[in-house]
């Protein structure tokens, strides 16, 4: 007898969808670095001992050109990691359907900011937790509609899902 183990499924995908147009801008920033670098040994070549000075300013601008392109490419690359939160933020209406059913509660939910955008690797963390959260509240957070009628609330419990950018942060 053979023990399978079952594979938990993926939160995200593996793949990430590029558009043409950011592997056309990186294409770009690389055809700058190589036009910076094919200068230096040009640099080194024409060094002498009276161009020192000469070449230390040279040198210092193409450091400068290299830093900023590098830059340029770290921030496209770290871009496109980037994936909007409703990638995980459509799997929950079902969640929230199905366990409101199971649990005999009326749920009104909503979800604001699914177009925010957050790091591949961020979303794959917080995909699970998120899943916990929104089923302790809804058996934990909201009561039964009889309790709450008696209460004076709406027989139905609400839940709000909203997520927006804050400097570089995303809450």
């Amino acid at each position: 007898e053979t023990l399978q183990t079952k594979q938990k499924p993926q939160a995200v995908t593996k793949m990430v969808k590029i558009e043409q147009s950011q592997i056309d801008d990186l294409m770009d920033i690389v055809g700058e670095l190589l036009v910076v670098k094919n200068a230096l040994p040009y640099i080194a070549n024409n060094m002498t001992s009276q161009s020192i000075e000469i070449s230390k300013r040279e040198l210092s601008g193409r450091y400068e050109e290299i830093s900023r392109v590098t830059d340029q490419l770290q921030d496209k690359v770290m871009n496109m990691r980037l994936l909007p939160l409703s990638y995980i933020f459509n799997r929950y209406p079902k969640l929230i359907r199905d366990t409101s059913r199971k649990l005999g509660k009326k749920i009104r939910f909503e979800e604001f900011g699914g177009d925010t955008k957050l790091d591949k690797m961020m979303i794959e963390k917080i995909a699970d937790p998120l899943v916990h959260i929104i089923r302790n509240s809804l058996d934990h957070g909201i009561e039964m509609p009889d309790v709450r009628e008696q209460k004076g609330k709406d027989s139905s419990g609400s839940v709000t899902l909203n997520a927006y950018a804050q400097s570089d942060k995303i809450i």
